[in-house]
């Protein structure tokens, strides 16, 4: 009945597009006929040959943009030498070779090019590329021509039942998919069903094929593959060699083929942990591989080795970071003026001898410190921004103020996903690949830009209420405002707006690139709602400190900070590790105490800026 209902609606020799869009709606939008679906599988796997050059050079850095002025380079040099310690590089950041490979789209900070060598580096290049498909509707049983030329990259990746000196010659069928189990895995209790692991089990019919393609392209413990799976009644997105760049934007981007599947589609990444393979006595070969999300490489990492120079990052790098990006800046009356003491400090490095190096190291910790007591120790309260005009706690992602009987010091959470579990745990070809605001090769990371908390008056009014006589400062503390600095010049803004770490509203865009007018009117409808970004949160730094300290890998630490913040709320809210929506490769903090509806971000562009 619902059958001819539809086709009541079409008319004879009209032609279907596609079947896929055939989804037999009724007139509230359900499906009237689910027996009309059909579900499926496919794995698949892109492999790549590269060769090299053998003139290798010492390369010290790398900087990706091309356009990046003289200040900006020397900022991050500055950073990244005082990071790995090599204090020679801070006198200096000029001194060495810098030149711009237009292939590796880089520059190249290296020794001066010595024998008439051109080569900036060993890089390697793609000499040919490969996908392999298992589930789909590809013929691969096509005849050879005899006389057929093959190259050395067919011969190296041979497509199936092509392998040389078989070539199918026992017509066997083509490799299939037989059945997926896939689940969530409980790791801790603030885990929130962000880890997958998937098995696939599939069969092999020419031992060749087997050998020369699934055994070592699939059943490798380490191997990164695709799996999708769901209802035919959506368009397949197309797979070969030519159109892999860039895959996870297309696949899980916004308006990717996982928005437009609606549902029907599921695509899970992976990294293959273990594998089976058993021999039938007709010669076909039943395998069996389980892979996991790759978040799970995050959570698995001991932090025993790192310790030190997690306390090294927590006490020095975020706040050399500060003083960089405020280097040229005092405050004064809301006023932003010009002052050099801080880069003619750095640039006095004594750095001659391992002694002189330690020497350093001490004395720049040391003015560190005394110039974190000069800059942000100025207030008696808890709510960082609260003065604006005389602290830059919401620009630098630091904050210190006044205790009874010692200061206490704050660091803004998305400065710790940044600098800390990023920098030291991430997973990618850089750390600025890592850390960056749109990643495009599948980084494992820590990345809340899109997630927020509750927003809770009552812990805003107890916050409030704190003065220095308050023998316990709280695990976390909401700041006066996000998105943009009240009453201040434009040129002021905070630090995750600067980065460009902030959420995506319904027109794609991030808030991050609006107006000011228009980051104020987010700010604004976020109050309303009762909520906040978790990445503009402060967080005690000791609390960090000793969660990494008391923890053997970094899933302990992350359960030890986020469960002293659920408690400090009263439970209030309720903050666990979730995956990065429609990416399973990385990890998101969330509030499960926040709704759906709650946390929808919609288009305010439509806001008058009062300065056009």
């Amino acid at each position: 009945e619902q059958r001819q209902a539809v086709a009541g609606t079409l008319e004879p020799n009209q032609s279907i597009d596609s079947l896929g869009k055939v989804n037999f709606p009724t007139e509230n939008g359900s499906l009237a006929d689910l027996s009309s679906k059909t579900p499926f599988a496919r794995m698949w796997v892109c492999v790549e040959l590269h060769d090299g050059d053998a003139k290798p050079k010492r390369i010290y850095d790398t900087t990706e943009s091309p356009s990046q002025s003289e200040d900006e380079y020397q900022y991050n040099r500055r950073k990244e030498a005082f990071s790995d310690k090599n204090f020679g590089d801070l006198s200096d950041p000029t001194e060495h070779n810098i030149q711009y490979d237009n292939v590796a789209k880089k520059f190249f900070l290296h020794d001066a090019v010595q024998d008439g060598q051109t080569n900036l580096t060993t890089r390697d290049f793609s000499v040919g590329r490969k996908v392999y498909t298992l589930g789909n509707h590809v013929v691969n049983t096509e005849a050879i021509n005899p006389s057929e030329e093959r190259t050395k990259t067919d011969i190296i990746f041979p497509s199936e039942h092509q392998v040389q000196d078989d070539n199918n010659k026992f017509l066997k069928p083509q490799s299939g998919i037989t059945s997926i189990v896939s689940s969530t895995k409980e790791m801790s209790n603030i885990v929130a069903g962000a880890l997958k692991e998937t098995t696939v089990n599939f069969i092999v019919h020419n031992f060749h094929d087997f050998d020369k393609i699934y055994n070592r392209f699939f059943l490798k413990p380490g191997a990164r593959v695709f799996l999708d799976f769901g209802w035919d009644i959506n368009d397949l997105y197309d797979i070969d060699e030519e159109n892999v760049e860039g895959i996870q934007e297309k696949i899980f981007g916004i308006g990717g083929f996982l928005d437009q599947s609606r549902g029907n589609l599921e695509t899970l990444f992976g990294t293959v942990l273990n594998y089976d393979a058993k021999i039938l006595q007709n010669g076909s070969v039943e395998c069996s591989v389980t892979f996991t999300s790759k978040n799970m490489s995050l959570l698995n990492y001991d932090v025993g080795n790192a310790k030190e120079r997690i306390s090294f990052v927590l006490d020095n790098i975020i706040y050399l970071d500060g003083v960089l990006r405020s280097s040229n800046q005092k405050i004064t009356g809301g006023q932003v003026s010009i002052g050099e003491e801080i880069t003619q400090y750095l640039n006095s490095s004594n750095t001659g001898t391992q002694a002189g190096q330690d020497e350093t190291l001490e004395i720049i910790t040391n003015y560190l410190n005394s110039f974190a007591e000069e800059w942000w120790v100025n207030s008696d309260s808890f709510v960082p921004g609260n003065e604006p005009e005389n602290d830059i706690s919401l620009e630098t992602g630091i904050f210190i103020t006044s205790g009874k009987s010692k200061n206490y010091e704050y660091v803004q959470f998305g400065k710790i996903e940044d600098f800390l579990l990023n920098s030291e745990f991430g997973f990618g070809n850089s750390g600025k690949d890592i850390n960056a605001v749109e990643r495009k090769e599948f980084e494992s990371a820590f990345d809340s830009s899109n997630s927020f908390m509750v927003y809770n008056k009552i812990l805003i009014k107890k916050q409030n209420s704190l003065s220095k006589e308050d023998s316990v400062a709280p695990t976390f503390l909401y700041p006066k405002t996000w998105y943009h600095i009240p009453d201040l010049p434009e040129g002021r803004v905070p630090y995750n707006v600067v980065i460009g770490k902030t959420p995506i509203i319904s027109t794609g865009e991030r808030i991050s690139s609006l107006t000011s007018a228009q980051r104020k009117a987010h700010f604004d409808n976020d109050v309303v709602l009762g909520r906040i970004p978790i990445r503009e949160i402060f967080i005690r730094k000791d609390i960090v400190q000793s969660a990494f300290r008391g923890g053997s890998t970094l899933v302990d630490a992350m359960e030890s900070i986020l469960e002293n913040i659920n408690e400090d709320s009263q439970n209030v809210v309720d903050l666990k590790l979730a995956s990065v929506p429609g990416d399973d490769t990385s990890f998101a903090i969330v509030d499960t105490k926040l709704s759906p509806e709650v946390t929808k971000l919609q288009d305010l562009s439509l806001v008058q800026d009062p300065y056009v």
